[in-house]
């Protein structure tokens, strides 16, 4: 459930949103809407300053979401992020809108 979740939530958005690029004139612009679950403050702090961090790259987002995907299912692992995937999906993706605008 969490690997898909993060793959449609995140991930696809992101690749969907890449493919718009090539296709916007000059003027053109893509509107992110998300949802206020994908806000900072639903996560812990820890990964608030992670997603807040203004060198963060596109590279490392996808890098957080592949850990969290394969954290999530040990309970011995301490995650970084909410164990409500979905917050997290939305969180990531609010993330990568932020350094792309």
């Amino acid at each position: 459930m969490v690997i898909i979740v993060v793959l449609v939530c995140f991930a696809a958005t992101v690749e969907f949103t890449e493919e718009l690029y090539p296709l916007l004139t000059e003027d053109g612009r893509i509107l992110e809407m998300s949802s206020l679950l994908g806000k900072l403050e639903h996560q812990p702090v820890p990964a608030r300053e992670i997603l807040s961090d203004p060198t963060l790259t596109k590279e490392a987002l996808f890098k957080l979401a592949h850990d969290y995907i394969n954290n999530s299912d040990d309970a011995s692992k301490d995650l970084v992020f909410s164990p409500f995937v979905y917050f997290t999906s939305k969180a990531l993706l609010t993330a990568y809108v932020r350094f792309t605008a």
